[in-house]
C-alpha cells in the first residue's frame, strides 16, 4: 500500500477543519524525524494555517492526549457494550451487522469534548507543564537511540 505524502495530509487537514489566519488550527503529531526535519511539510502547515505540535521522541506511550483521553476510555466502553450484548444473547456470536451499534454506544459516550480537554490536562499539553516526564520515562528508548560523536 503506498503511503500519502505529509503535504497532502496538511491540505486535508486544512479543508476538513476549515483552518484560516484568524482561526489556526494545531495538529500533533509523533517526533518522528518525517514530521520535524521535512521543510516542505512545515512550510505547508504554515501555508495553510496549520500549526505542528511535535511530540518528543519516545513519549507516544504516555503523552497523545486524545490516546489518553478518548481511546482509552473508548477501549473500556467497548468491553461494556460488547459485555452487556454478550449477557442479553446468550450463545449467540457478534457478528459485523452488530459490531456497528456496539461501537456506536461506546463511541458516543467516549468521543466527548470533556474527555478530549482531560485528556490534554491530563498529559500536562496543556496547561502545560515541563516537568511531566523523568528521566526514567526515557530508559527504554536508550536502546534506540542512536549514538552522537
Amino acid at each position: 500500500m503506498r503511503r500519502m505524502p505529509r503535504k497532502y495530509i496538511i491540505r486535508k487537514t486544512q479543508k476538513r477543519s476549515w483552518a484560516s489566519q484568524e482561526d489556526p488550527v494545531l495538529l500533533i503529531l509523533d517526533g518522528h524525524l518525517s514530521h520535524t526535519k521535512n521543510l516542505d511539510v512545515i512550510l505547508k502547515a504554515r501555508e495553510n494555517f496549520v500549526t505542528l505540535l511535535c511530540l518528543p521522541l519516545h513519549t507516544t506511550h504516555k503523552l497523545p492526549p486524545l490516546d489518553v483521553g478518548v481511546i482509552f476510555p473508548f477501549n473500556a466502553y467497548m468491553d461494556q457494550a460488547l459485555e452487556t450484548w454478550i449477557n442479553n444473547h446468550p450463545g449467540r456470536t457478534v457478528t459485523a451487522f452488530q459490531i456497528s451499534s456496539i461501537f456506536r454506544e461506546a463511541y458516543l459516550k467516549a468521543a466527548v469534548p470533556t474527555n478530549a480537554i482531560n485528556g490534554f490536562r491530563k498529559t500536562e499539553i496543556f496547561p502545560f507543564n515541563p516537568e511531566t516526564f523523568t528521566d526514567a520515562d526515557f530508559i527504554a528508548a536508550e536502546v534506540t537511540d542512536e549514538l552522537k560523536n
